[in-house]
C-alpha cells in the first residue's frame, strides 16, 4: 500500500471506504519461537471513541500495540491506522501516540488505552476490548460487559428470612449482606417483586446492581490473573 501523501488524510478503512474505524486489526498473529503471543486477533476502534485495551499479564497486549505502531512485524494478518500501516502514514504519524494509562489522553480523540487501573478505565472508556492468550474474548460497551458478567438484585425487606426461603425455592442464589439486605442472583427485579407480592412479603427497597469492570474482567479471564 502506498504511503499517505503529505497533508492528505489517509483512508479510514482497510477497504478504502468511508467507514469510521480509525484502528483496525484483522487476523493478527505473532509467534516468538514456540510461543504464540497473538493468535488471529481482530477488532476495531471507532472514530471518537475511548476504548480500553485489557488483558492479563502475558495476554498479548504489548505485542499487539507494538505491531500496530510498526515496532514488531506480524507473522500474518494486518494492523492498520486510518487504513494504512503505521510506516505508511507519513506526516500523519504525528497524530498517533501511545497511551499507557487512562489519565494520559486528551478528550475528544480516538483513544486505545492499555491500563491495569480498571477503575480508571471504567470512568473514562466507553468501549472495552479484552484479550487473553492472544485471542479476543470481549469487544463492546463497558456497560454491557459489567451487566453481562455480574448483575444482582438487592432487597431490603422486614421479613427477609421468609423472602430468602421463597427465593431459594425458586433456585435463586441469595446471600445476606452486612446491613441485613439480601443480594439475589439468578432472578430479575420483576421476578423478585412478583414473588414477594404473591407471598404477601413487603419490600422496603429493591435495586438492581451491576458488577465492577474489575469483577467482569476477572470473570472473563478465569478470576486468577490480574490485568497487566
Amino acid at each position: 500500500m502506498p504511503g499517505a501523501a503529505p497533508g492528505v488524510l489517509p483512508e479510514a478503512r482497510l477497504d478504502g471506504g468511508s467507514g469510521t474505524a480509525v484502528i483496525e486489526v484483522r487476523q493478527l498473529t505473532k509467534r516468538f519461537g514456540a510461543v504464540t503471543a497473538v493468535d488471529r486477533l481482530s477488532f476495531q476502534v471507532k472514530a471518537g471513541t475511548v476504548t480500553g485495551f485489557l488483558g492479563p499479564n502475558g495476554s498479548g497486549k504489548t505485542s499487539t500495540l507494538r505491531m500496530l505502531v510498526g515496532l514488531v512485524r506480524p507473522d500474518s494478518g494486518q494492523a492498520r491506522i486510518w487504513g494504512n500501516r503505521y510506516a505508511d502514514l507519513g506526516v500523519w504519524r504525528r497524530k498517533v501516540g501511545v497511551v499507557l494509562e487512562a489519565s494520559g489522553f486528551h478528550p475528544g480523540r480516538t483513544v486505545l488505552v492499555s491500563s491495569h487501573l480498571l477503575a480508571e478505565v471504567a470512568q473514562t472508556a466507553g468501549q472495552v476490548i479484552v484479550i487473553d492468550h492472544g485471542r479476543l474474548i470481549w469487544s463492546g460497551p463497558v456497560s454491557q460487559l459489567t451487566t453481562a458478567t455480574g448483575q444482582a438484585v438487592v432487597v431490603r425487606a422486614p421479613r427477609a428470612a421468609e423472602l430468602r426461603a421463597a427465593l431459594q425455592d425458586q433456585r435463586a442464589a441469595v446471600r445476606e449482606l452486612a446491613d441485613g439486605r439480601l443480594e439475589i442472583t439468578g432472578a430479575a427485579v420483576e421476578q423478585v417483586a412478583t414473588l414477594a407480592a404473591a407471598r404477601g412479603l413487603p419490600i422496603f427497597e429493591i435495586t438492581e446492581e451491576t458488577g465492577s469492570l474489575e469483577e467482569a474482567f476477572l470473570t472473563l479471564t478465569g478470576g486468577e490473573r490480574r490485568p497487566g
